[in-house]
């Protein structure tokens, strides 16, 4: 992509090439915006950058998201509040947390094969308890 310069619009002088540090990897890991769509001569360096539109937008994974963060919101929730009264972060420190969130992970898996699809503790989506432990342990096996 050395001397990238993007395509001239009628009228319009052409911009000079970005530094190389500037340019995208590919044209097509550019995020569309406002900006490059109405005028070509405008851009914004996003390429290589990671693109959380592709998890947090209506078409990505957002409503997947909202059920694990309920998931998380009930386990802290007071048991007064009808919630299960842990505190925030501790499942990191539970002993042997591989082997028991891939267990829980298996036991709503099963809930849903003989065919539960609400967790009736929490009321939540069995798939949000799965993509919650799913979380739990991709965190845990990939911060050490």
């Amino acid at each position: 992509m050395n001397g990238f310069i993007p395509p001239k619009a009628p009228g319009v002088p052409p911009a000079p090439p970005l530094p190389i540090d500037q340019q995208p990897k590919s044209p097509a890991s550019v995020l569309p915006t406002q900006s490059n769509v109405s005028n070509p001569q405008a851009y914004k360096a996003d390429g290589g950058k990671p693109n959380w539109f592709l998890l947090m937008s209506a078409k990505g994974c957002a409503k997947a998201l909202a059920g694990v963060v309920r998931v998380l919101s009930f386990a802290v929730r007071p048991v007064a509040e009808g919630g299960k009264g842990y505190t925030e972060h501790s499942w990191r420190l539970v002993p042997n947390a591989k082997e028991r969130y891939e267990a829980a992970l298996y036991r709503h898996l099963n809930a849903i094969h003989s065919g539960e699809l609400v967790d009736p503790e929490s009321g939540e989506s069995h798939w949000s308890h799965i993509a919650c432990n799913a979380l739990f342990l991709s965190e845990l096996h990939n911060s050490k």
